[in-house]
This record gives structure tokens, C-alpha cells and sequence, in this order.
């Protein structure tokens, strides 16, 4: 095996690193390259129209099949409620079958905390503060029921009321609207289907599925996402030389994507740089990196 295979040997390992890192944070909800921001992206504005018309169709009087619940959301903003929610359906997009239950109920813990937050902020300023630095960065790693927890202790020692009796939803409405969120969803977006699993020989579950064209969009996405940020190792031959601003140093970028000179993500910068002359800094770039 000569250098040049056992070069792009470690950089095929330092790509499949990557992956591998990826999906393990992606599992966890610990990484910002997550291809359902793109979806919510894409999908946010017809939620909020349809949320919009639930929640007007329940003020106004107007008969239909879950009216009397929307009327638990007219504190919320619809583009909140949208949001919530297409995050947690979107996640349930990502782990390929959630339970439809679960997942209703982690919506409505989602807006509970809403409202405690803001109940609290009003209560007590400085507790309100101490809240938020003590759940600062560590969001994505605190279920919902947890950050529901540590909300509840802080009223009980501001003793402006009883978080855990005063929040007057029941669990059956809480898991009806939040049902109903994700029912809108599926038939606003087409994202996602709501089908029944099996359990054992005579048990089933009713769970979250993406739809065919959102787990292909998703497994494409998600591999991109999984070797866009490797690690590469130190090279054992000389980095291939730099003739502008992409092209040069490793191998295997240079065999299909875009290995960049320099990082930004202003898209002035790259205007300016179609208009100037690389050469110099090429060339005292290929100088180092070749010693």
C-alpha cells in the first residue's frame, strides 16, 4: 500500500468518524446540524394558518370535532404553537417511530412550560433569572417533565401558587390537543403518517411515522449532514496545492466536495474573492504546508 492509499484510507476513517459521531449526537438532540430545522422551515407557515383557523373557529362559536379544545391554545400565539409542535414531530421524524402519545404529551409539556416561565418572570425576577441560568445550556439534554420539575420547585419557593394543581388542563385534554396538533400536521404538511405497530403477538401501539418522501429526503439529508464536518487526521503526504479559494489541501474533499481555503459564511466574502487575486496567499499557503 503505497502513502497515497493509506492517505485516503484515513481520510475515508476520519469521514466515517464523523458519521458515526453524528448520529450518536443526533439520537440525543445534542447536534445543530439537524435537518429538521429544514422542515419546519418549509412547512411552518401553512401549521400556523391551520392552527389560526382552529383556534378562530373555537371563539367564534362555530361547531366541529375538537372546537371545545382549541380553546386551551387561545393564550398561545399560533407561530408558538406551530413551532412547538413541529419540533417534536419533526424529532419524532428523526427517530423513525415515536408514539403518538409520547409525543403529544411532550407538546403540551412544551407550552405548559411556556406559561409557567412567563407566570414566573412576573412573580419573581431574580428566581425567574436563577431558572434560567440554571437550565442554560442544558436544554437539549433535560426532558420535558424534568424542566417541569425544576419550574415547579422554583414556584413552591416564590409561593405565588401551586404549579403543580393550578395549571387546570387535565392529562386527557392535554393528550387530545396535543393529539389534535399533530393531526394537523399530517394533514397540513404530509410529513409525517399516524399509524398503529405491533407490540408482541397481540399488543399494537399507535405511533409517529416520516412519510415515504420525508425518509428518503431525511436519510439523504442526515448522511450529508453526518461527513460534512470530519476531523481529518495529519496528512502523510504533502496536501495538494491551492490555485484558489477551493481545491487544495486534503484528498478526498478534492474527489467530490468543496474543500474551502478560507471559512465564512457572509456571502460578501465570496463576491469579493471572485474579484481578487488569490495567487500570493496560494502561494505562501502551498509554501507552508509543504514543509
Amino acid at each position: 500500500m503505497t502513502l497515497h492509499d493509506i492517505e485516503l484510507a484515513l481520510e475515508e476513517e476520519a469521514v466515517e468518524v464523523a458519521r458515526r459521531n453524528y448520529r450518536e449526537l443526533l439520537k440525543h438532540g445534542l447536534t445543530d446540524q439537524n435537518p429538521g430545522r429544514e422542515l419546519i422551515r418549509r412547512t411552518i407557515g401553512a401549521v400556523i394558518e391551520a392552527i389560526t383557523s382552529w383556534q378562530e373557529d373555537a371563539t367564534s362559536g362555530k361547531a366541529g370535532r375538537s372546537i371545545g379544545l382549541a380553546r386551551f391554545l387561545a393564550q398561545y400565539d399560533a407561530d408558538e404553537v406551530a413551532l412547538i409542535a413541529l419540533r417534536a414531530v419533526t424529532s419524532a421524524c428523526s427517530s423513525r417511530e415515536a408514539k403518538l402519545t409520547a409525543t403529544a404529551m411532550s407538546i403540551m409539556a412544551d407550552l405548559e412550560q411556556i406559561d409557567l416561565i412567563e407566570r414566573l418572570r412576573e412573580a419573581n425576577k431574580q428566581v425567574y433569572l436563577r431558572f434560567v441560568r440554571s437550565t442554560r445550556g442544558r436544554g437539549s439534554r433535560l426532558s420535558a417533565d424534568r424542566k417541569l420539575a425544576i419550574l415547579r420547585r422554583q414556584f413552591q419557593y416564590v409561593g405565588t401558587f401551586n404549579a403543580s394543581t393550578e395549571f387546570t388542563w387535565t392529562a386527557s385534554e392535554r393528550l387530545q390537543v396535543g393529539v389534535r396538533l399533530i393531526e394537523i400536521i399530517k394533514e397540513t404538511t404530509g410529513l409525517i403518517e399516524i399509524v398503529k405497530a405491533d407490540v408482541g403477538a397481540r399488543h399494537h401501539v399507535t405511533v409517529i411515522r416520516p412519510s415515504a418522501d420525508v425518509e428518503a429526503w431525511l436519510k439523504a439529508a442526515q448522511e450529508t449532514c453526518a461527513g460534512a464536518r470530519p476531523q481529518f487526521y495529519p496528512m502523510v503526504i504533502p496536501p495538494l496545492p491551492w490555485r484558489g479559494a477551493y481545491g487544495g489541501g486534503y484528498l478526498r474533499p478534492a474527489r467530490g466536495q468543496k474543500q474551502a481555503l478560507m471559512k465564512f459564511a457572509a456571502g460578501g466574502h465570496r463576491v469579493e474573492l471572485q474579484n481578487s487575486s488569490l495567487a500570493p496567499v496560494c502561494a505562501a499557503v502551498n509554501a507552508i504546508q509543504e514543509t
